[in-house]
């Protein structure tokens, strides 16, 4: 799964490394610990196939639902029923987005109670480049009508890098995939397998790093640094509710 993400560049500097060509999307603040509901960058395929900014809120809220208060929103869905489930079929054909983030977190269960002990890590790519995330979206509107732009996070198995934290990660792909995944249109389920197919182990590094990125309030880019040698830091009950569920959907 997915549950936290930073994002330590802005807006202008993401439209020139993604070769951006229109922007719809203020300049979200930088942070190192972004958590669901929280609004993200998206790119999608803007005017006559041209790359856009913009965002939305990550949680999906499907449009026929009852809004973010009826259930909890869905943050990351599974690659392998894309095309499958009924909540995802419409949107893999026409709601495909690009999250660019600077890394995301996961972690590590250790023996014991549920999250006793949990070691935090950070991955991002070993080259330093952003990573484009595979993602869906999908607008809610209120009874008034006003919108509410929401997405998701698409999961697959994890790599040999990511599989002694855990056994899913979010799917990235490379710049030479990202328009023919952004254009809105259907996609076989061989070449969806084939994009959203776990990554090469060499392409991201993993860093163990220090429990204060268990409670989201915690911001700041000490919070990639690498963490002091020791043994893992139980979690304490008041950032037990703080931490991402391990669901998807």
């Amino acid at each position: 799964m997915c549950g936290r993400t930073t994002s330590e560049l802005t807006r202008d500097e993401l439209a020139r490394l993604l070769d951006v060509e229109e922007v719809d999307a203020p300049d979200l603040p930088l942070s190192w610990n972004v958590a669901p509901a929280r609004p993200v960058y998206t790119l999608v395929s803007g005017t006559a196939g041209a790359r856009r900014l913009t965002w939305a809120r990550w949680g999906l809220v499907l449009p026929w639902s009852g809004g973010p208060a009826s259930r909890p929103p869905i943050i990351n869905a599974r690659a392998e029923t894309l095309t499958r489930k009924p909540a995802f079929r419409g949107l893999c054909r026409t709601g495909r987005v690009l999250l660019p983030v600077s890394g995301f977190y996961e972690w590590q269960r250790q023996p014991g109670p549920r999250r006793a002990g949990s070691r935090p890590f950070y991955f991002k790519r070993a080259d330093g480049a952003p990573l484009a995330l595979a993602g869906v979206v999908a607008t809610w509107h209120d009874a008034e009508g006003r919108p509410l732009r929401t997405c998701a996070i698409v999961t697959t198995a994890a790599n040999a890098t990511m599989a002694p934290v855990h056994d899913r990660m979010p799917a990235f792909l490379e710049a030479a995939d990202w328009d023919e995944w952004l254009a809105p249109q259907a996609m076989d389920d061989a070449r969806l397998a084939q994009l959203l197919a776990p990554p090469a182990p060499d392409l991201l590094r993993a860093t163990e790093v220090a429990s204060t990125v268990n409670n989201p309030r915690n911001d700041g880019p000490q919070l990639v640094h690498a963490a002091p040698a020791g043994p893992a830091t139980p979690t304490g009950p008041d950032q037990l509710s703080l931490l991402p569920e391990e669901e998807e959907a």
